[in-house]
């Protein structure tokens, strides 16, 4: 198990901040400048705090009381000495959490137990910024608000979507699902087995009729390439609506979403057959002749639901 993150100063991710002294809440302009993630997520300015021998500008993010982001940044007009903290905070970085888990130039993430830790480095006109940023895994949980502005430091061009994206990449090899397998898994048996099996088996019970029928003039009919289209949506839609259903929990998106696309999924199976039913192409009518659809539903299918 990788180690815990450290604190700074008297900040710990998933601490209370009740008791801490001399916090301020963003101003209105900030949050607008900054953005805000999460639907309740409050962000702060914290009083300068030694770190690494230095005094540092503090940020922090938190929910419900919590701390979920601790965010110390620098801002020096000196390259040099701007290269010195870097390579001493990553140093430290490197000696208490190990190896990163991922690197590139300018930024190093480390995995941690309760989340994940961030250093980045770059230059900006207010000159050269070394920053950290700590994030509990617990943003996992939260729930994150619909075109969340994306948040960046005075003079950092980083985001907090950076942040959220190196915690989920530690998630991403289980969807990020955490306790939701237990309802997803068996979703997944029920939709393979009930919608899944039936769209396959009407899709190629259609292709088999069309095959027994087959006259050349269905290349010429609009409602034989749209009946094809559907059946081959009927096949790929509950697969990939399952993969959307897992990318929701995972982003933790409002559940109105995730209910309303899995009733979609269920319920697809009646909507596909109708569709198929009214728009196969080879059809006979009332007395038994053979007739080619050019229209869907045109003329009305004269057998009973489901009887191409």
């Amino acid at each position: 198990m990788p180690p815990a993150s450290f604190p700074v100063g008297v900040y710990r991710l998933d601490g209370s901040i009740e008791g801490l002294p001399d916090l301020i809440e963003f101003s209105p302009d900030e949050y607008e400048t900054m953005g805000r993630y999460f639907e309740s997520e409050k962000n702060y300015n914290a009083p300068l705090v030694n770190f690494l021998g230095r005094t540092w500008h503090l940020k922090i993010g938190t929910a419900h009381g919590k701390i979920h982001k601790i965010a110390p940044y620098l801002v020096l007009t000196n390259k040099d000495e701007a290269n010195s903290v870097a390579l001493e905070t990553l140093q430290f970085c490197n000696e208490r959490l190990g190896k990163p888990a991922d690197q590139r130039t300018g930024l190093f993430v480390w995995d941690t137990s309760d989340g994940n830790v961030i250093l980045q480095t770059g230059e900006t006109a207010e000159g050269n910024v070394i920053g950290v940023f700590l994030t509990s895994r617990s943003v996992q949980n939260l729930e994150r608000r619909p075109h969340a502005k994306t948040t960046v430091m005075p003079g950092v061009n980083m985001s907090m979507a950076l942040e959220h994206a190196a915690m989920e990449k530690t998630e991403r090899g289980r969807l990020g699902l955490d306790w939701h397998w237990l309802w997803f898994l068996p979703l997944c048996v029920i939709v393979l087995l009930l919608v899944e099996r039936h769209t396959v088996v009407f899709g190629f019970a259609a292709l088999n009729v069309a095959w027994e029928r087959w006259s050349w003039a269905v290349v010429i009919s609009p409602s034989a390439a749209f009946c094809l289209s559907v059946i081959m949506f009927s096949v790929v839609f509950p697969p990939c609506g399952l993969g959307a259903v897992g990318f929701l929990v995972a982003a933790r998106a409002q559940w109105r979403w995730t209910l309303l696309l899995v009733a979609v999924i269920l319920l697809f199976p009646i909507v596909t057959d109708v569709l198929i039913w009214g728009s196969f192409p080879l059809t006979y009518d009332n007395e038994g002749v053979p007739r080619l659809r050019m229209i869907p539903f045109i003329p009305w299918p004269s057998g009973g639901y489901g009887v191409l």
